[in-house]
């Protein structure tokens, strides 16, 4: 094989994965318009809503719970932040030691599914809360090319056998979360009591109430430990 042919064949090789990834990440984000953690742009469960308060009854009780959470657009961190306040929780943003701007573009989404797809654990700054501390722990994680964020799987390693009982979350376009959640359990060292998957469709203010159901069964599914 002469060099010219050789190289032909490097770059269509290359080129066919390109078009696959950009393929899952298009999958994962639902669509050409911006979606929730997988896109630029704020969430849209940021806007017009009511507090979750006013939809769900918080917990009352001594449970201790720590809410972590890593988001690049808003869409995660809102979710976490109703989780920890219905059940009065500590939060705790992972973040990377050399942050991230939100991956905009072709090459953008192509380098955060790549880093996704082969489980790349990126350095993170050092956690503020030890989750061994507590009496129960919820990890949120938005989505990327069908697999959980790279620093949440850096989060999961570094506590690896030491988690309390564990809920999941993960935030995408319209992944399932079953295959996510069975990677952060085995990357966790930890099976979840309890496992939610959110949407795309769950984030727009037209279905709070469904939006509002979901994080109320995990609430119920933490106040029943009590």
């Amino acid at each position: 094989m002469n060099h010219n042919c050789y190289f032909k064949i490097r770059y269509l090789v290359f080129a066919a994965l390109a078009a696959g990834l950009a393929s899952s990440l298009a999958a994962c984000a639902g669509g050409p318009e911006p979606r929730a953690d997988v896109t630029s742009g704020p969430s849209p469960a940021a806007i017009g809503t009511a507090p979750i308060r006013d939809l769900v009854s918080p917990i009352q009780g001594q449970l201790r719970v720590l809410v972590v959470f890593f988001s690049q657009s808003g869409a995660t961190e809102r979710i976490a932040r109703d989780l920890a306040d219905l059940c009065g929780a500590d939060i705790e943003e992972i973040r990377e030691y050399k942050e991230r701007k939100a991956p905009q573009g072709f090459w953008g989404y192509f380098g955060a599914g790549a880093r996704a797809t082969f489980r790349t654990a990126p350095r993170i700054q050092t956690p503020a809360y030890d989750p061994s501390d507590y009496d129960a722990l919820i990890v949120c994680t938005p989505v990327y090319s069908w697999s959980l964020a790279p620093p949440v799987r850096s989060w999961l390693r570094s506590f690896r056998g030491t988690l309390p009982p564990v809920a999941y979350v993960t935030v995408s376009g319209d992944t399932k979360p079953d295959k996510i959640v069975s990677n952060m359990a085995r990357e966790g060292g930890r099976e979840p009591f309890y496992y939610e998957g959110y949407s795309e469709r769950d984030q727009y203010a037209e279905n709070r109430e469904g939006y509002a159901n979901k994080i109320a069964a995990l609430v119920d599914a933490l106040r029943s430990r009590l």
